[in-house]
């Protein structure tokens, strides 16, 4: 992957960042959310397996921080630690996807990386949905569990941009998890700050 962009030209006083994202949805609304007279954002798409190359490939092109979101992120986060902000997956980002996804079918299956979510009975109550979790630790185990939630009935996939792919080439539709407003805004200063603490221990201003 070519990791230079040419449309973006390195100003030292801004903050370099990166996003390495699963779906074109989320690269649009974290760049909604972006200061241009603070930093430059620099984004890509890849898959599970891609990940973590990627970034480390990023890191080394001088990027001061690496964003992530979802399993793509936690991947991200659990293989290299600093500098990476992920942006979580909130219940309410979960809730809202379901809403979305109701009315496309009422067998649903939700992707989660590493664990299952706490407060995920809480919401299939509420929302009186007969929806089952899909947990996944690499893109194998995911696309085995999209494939066996099909199988079982599943009609609907509510998760990432990787979900989405594995799920149309088994004709399955797919509701896409997208970041709110406040936790995008919360990871970006969270990057701001990680990115100046960087700079300031490589005496960089």
């Amino acid at each position: 992957m070519d990791m230079k962009d040419p449309e973006l030209i390195y100003q030292p006083d801004k903050f370099r960042f990166a996003l390495v994202s699963h779906a074109a949805e989320v690269v649009d609304i974290v760049r909604r959310y972006c200061r241009s007279d603070t930093e430059e954002l620099y984004t890509t798409i890849v898959g599970l397996d891609d990940a973590v190359d990627t970034a480390r490939a990023l890191i080394q092109d001088g990027y001061d921080v690496i964003l992530g979101h979802g399993g793509t992120g936690g991947m991200i986060a659990r293989s290299i630690g600093q500098p990476v902000v992920n942006i979580p997956i909130t219940m309410l980002d979960i809730a809202n996807a379901l809403l979305v996804a109701a009315k496309e079918g009422r067998n649903i299956a939700v992707t989660s990386f590493a664990t299952g979510r706490e407060g995920f009975d809480t919401i299939k109550t509420i929302l009186k949905l007969n929806v089952r979790q899909i947990v996944f630790d690499s893109q194998r185990e995911l696309e085995d569990g999209v494939k066996k939630a099909i199988r079982n009935g599943v009609d609907t996939i509510v998760g990432g941009g990787v979900s989405r792919k594995i799920a149309a080439r088994l004709r399955a539709r797919t509701v896409i998890i997208k970041p709110g407003r406040q936790t995008i805004q919360e990871a970006l200063e969270q990057a701001r700050a990680l990115a100046a603490a960087r700079r300031k221990e490589e005496g960089h201003p």
